[in-house]
Parts: C-alpha cells; sequence; structure tokens
C-alpha cells in the first residue's frame, strides 16, 4: 500500500494505493504535519458485488470559506479503474474551471498500478514533471520510487518500502531520500496489531545521526462492537517520554460511516477544543458530503480543515477547505460493448473539451438509431440523434456552451442494445 501527499495550491491530494486484499487498510497521511497525521483511519465503505451495480466517482468539487474552488475529475479504462485524474481551480478572478494539472495511470496485466505521471501544461502541451514507479510481491505493493524529469531524464528523488505480516496487515514503511546519488533513510513508520488484526498503535521515527529516534505515535481505542473507531490520541516524544498532543473523537452510524470527527489539542493539562468535521453518505454508504467548523471564541463556525474523501476503488483524496461535495455514476454492466454487433461508438475527441467536441459512430447494419446525453446521475438532458440510418461512419458535432462544466455521458442505442462512454466538459 502507498501514501503519497501532493500540494496543488489550497488543495491537498492524498492518494492510497490498496491492494485487494486489503479489506481494511492501516495508512499514514502527511507525517510532516501533526495536525493531520492522526487523520488516517479508516473503515472500509460498502462495496456492491453484483455486475450491474457498479458505482464510480465522477468527480469532487471542494468549496473554501474564501469560495475558492477546486474539482477533481476521474475518467476510467474499460477494467473500471481509473486511467486519468484532473484538478482543476476556480475562482471569483477568474470565473471558469483552468485544470491546475492531470495524473495519468497505467496498470499491468493483473491490474496492479505500475506508473502514474504527472503532467503540467506547459508551452500548449502536457508535460511530464514528475512520476511514481511501483513494484509487487506475492500480490502486494513492496516497494514505490518517485521520480522528477530533469535535464532530459528521470532522476530519484524518494522510495518507500513496504513490509506487511502473515495477515496482509502493513507492519512497516520505510522511507528513503535520494542524496548524493544513493538512497538515505529517512522516515520510519511501524504499527502494531492485535490478536483481531486491530491496529493498536502507530510509531512514527526520523532517521538522525545513523540511528532511529521517536518522533511521535498514535494510539488507537474502539468502540464496544470493535469494529468503530472511537478516538485516537496523537503523542509526541520530548526525548524522555510521550506527550499528549492532539485527540479525535468518533462518532460512526449503523452502517460503520464515521459521521462525525471531533479533534482536540492538548493544552496545559486540558483537551481544547479545535477541529470537527460532518460527513453525510448515499444509500449505499459512499461518502456524498462533508464540512468542517473551526473552534473559535468559545463557539464553532466555518473554516477551512483537511477533509479525506474514499472512492469506491480505494483511491483516496484529501482537501484543506470547507466543503466538499462527491458526484458518482452507476454504471449499468462491467462490458457495456457484450452483444453489440450493429454498430460501434467511438470516444469523443477532443477529450476534455470546451465546448464543442466530435462523436463517432459507425453501422453495419441499417436500422433507426438514438444517440443521448446524459448527467452523471443518469438523466438523459438531450436527445442528439433519433432517425433511420443507413449503414457506413457518422460524426455528431456537440456543442456544449448551454451545459455547466462536468462528466456526462453519451449512449449510442437501437431497440435492442446500447453501448454508452463518458465526456468530460471543461469552461
Amino acid at each position: 500500500m502507498k501514501t503519497k501527499i501532493i500540494y496543488v495550491s489550497s488543495i491537498l491530494l492524498v492518494i492510497i494505493y490498496s491492494s485487494p486484499m486489503f479489506a481494511q487498510s492501516p495508512f499514514h497521511i502527511n507525517h510532516s504535519d501533526n495536525s493531520s497525521s492522526i487523520n488516517d483511519y479508516f473503515i472500509p465503505h460498502y462495496e456492491p458485488t453484483l455486475n450491474s451495480e457498479i458505482i464510480k466517482i465522477d468527480s469532487l468539487i471542494s468549496i473554501s470559506v474564501q469560495g475558492n474552488r477546486h474539482k477533481v475529475l476521474f475518467q476510467y479504462n474499460d477494467n473500471n479503474k481509473i486511467k486519468e485524474w484532473s484538478v482543476l481551480g476556480y475562482s471569483d478572478f477568474d470565473p471558469s474551471w483552468s485544470i491546475i494539472d492531470k495524473h495519468e495511470r497505467h496498470y499491468d496485466e493483473q491490474g496492479n498500478l505500475i506508473t502514474e505521471f504527472l503532467l503540467d501544461w506547459y508551452l500548449d502541451e502536457w508535460d511530464s514533471t514528475s512520476r511514481s514507479d511501483y513494484s509487487y510481491e506475492m500480490g502486494m505493493l513492496s516497494q514505490s520510487v518517485d521520480k522528477n524529469y530533469n535535464n532530459n531524464s528521470w532522476e530519484n528523488r524518494t522510495r518507500y518500502n513496504y513490509v506487511y505480516d502473515q495477515n496482509h496487515n502493513l507492519t512497516t514503511e520505510l522511507v528513503e531520500r535520494w542524496v548524493d546519488k544513493k538512497w538515505q533513510n529517512r522516515w520510519l513508520f511501524t504499527d502494531y496489531y492485535s490478536l483481531k488484526d486491530k491496529r493498536d498503535s502507530s510509531l512514527f521515527q526520523t532517521w538522525v545521526n545513523g540511528g532511529w529516534q521517536n518522533d511521535r505515535k498514535t494510539v488507537y481505542y474502539y468502540s464496544e462492537n470493535q469494529i468503530d473507531l472511537d478516538s485516537l490520541v496523537l503523542k509526541s516524544w520530548d526525548g524522555v517520554s510521550w506527550i499528549n498532543f492532539l485527540k479525535r473523537e468518533v462518532v460512526s452510524d449503523a452502517n460503520h460511516n464515521q459521521i462525525e470527527q471531533l479533534d482536540k489539542f492538548w493544552n496545559n493539562g486540558v483537551w481544547l477544543n479545535d477541529m470537527r468535521r460532518f460527513f453525510s453518505y448515499t444509500d449505499a454508504n459512499f461518502l456524498e458530503r462533508a464540512n468542517c467548523e473551526i473552534w473559535d471564541n468559545n463557539r464553532w463556525i466555518n473554516g477551512n480543515g483537511d477533509i479525506l474523501i474514499s472512492n469506491p476503488d480505494g483511491f483516496r483524496v484529501g482537501f484543506i477547505t470547507n466543503n466538499v461535495i462527491a458526484y458518482y455514476s452507476n454504471i449499468v454492466s462491467i462490458d457495456e460493448n457484450i452483444g453489440i454487433s450493429d454498430y460501434s461508438l467511438s470516444q469523443n475527441y477532443p477529450n476534455p473539451f470546451n465546448p464543442t467536441t466530435t462523436i463517432s459512430y459507425s453501422l453495419n447494419k441499417a436500422s433507426v438509431i438514438n444517440l443521448e446525453l446524459f448527467d452523471a446521475l443518469g438523466r438523459k438532458i438531450k436527445t442528439l440523434v433519433n432517425e433511420y440510418k443507413s449503414t457506413g461512419t457518422y460524426n455528431y458535432k456537440l456543442d456544449m456552451s448551454d451545459f455547466p462544466s462536468g462528466v456526462y455521458i453519451y449512449k449510442l442505442s437501437n431497440r435492442e442494445t446500447g453501448i454508452s462512454k463518458k465526456l468530460v466538459y471543461l469552461k
């Protein structure tokens, strides 16, 4: 498993890569920041098991107290894995969505993520600036290496090494930095578990003068059902003993979803309110909304804090913001091309686009064809084509000037079958 922190403007992105073998994955978040280093425990959400019930996240939108907004858009490959995700920004000074960067993901034949590229827009084209490479042993992520692109070559930056116990729980994560053309120890994270595979505590150490030195540790406490997290306490090492630093109290619903988090700081022997977060979920237990409040002058007010959202497939993203909204779509079938031989539908080009794109489709048999446009929730918003067509290839130019930015679905069908694809409209 891999945890990575990326800062883009006021957005904090935390990406978690989890093996399918993990039923519940422990992980660390932002070890260099005390306030968020305990924001690292999550209970897995309900995962649909029927082929007819595939739920994928289309986009996330965050809104800060100041009104700044960020959006994350996701695109999937034929195996329903994220192949690309983009970060967009929006502000009152620039009243339109603009791409900040995008990420391309590549997988092996087993579906393991092997490489992810970060691309920035430079001189009217996408340019790779960094990459992460992943290697596996026995189906488990064993190592990952981050690299920067400098002087026309890839240079090592950070290496992560992972060790697991016999129950596939991550026990140690060794982080190394590339210095003077060799790997040097930087951080060590160690997780300790009970006999029930519950994580009891986590230890964070730094490499100092040739040895590991204590820095912080987190202790976890569970509710009576031994499933839900009740609270956790972050302690710092003062050179002699462990000192309380930060505490999180958690409230969960009947479906084991965390619906409230209350953070408190230790001050002169007393826990003082600092921040709280509220979460709401869809009927399928996917998080759909979160908001943050901070303690100011003895009252709670809207404020910006770190909020994490968990995608259904294990990909996690976090924002430093006040409010986050998640949008999902239901995919009817894993393979939408099954049984379709009379026609084919191509991916629109360009994609993303603004404001026009071209949709191409081919007919091997003359028939009445419907080409329709749906929003991300599957609601039809426009019929593009509804007429009898002869065999051949057709192009439809779609103009989205009157529609808001977002992910849409276009579907080509006859009386018996249908095929659909996604398009991304960015103003």
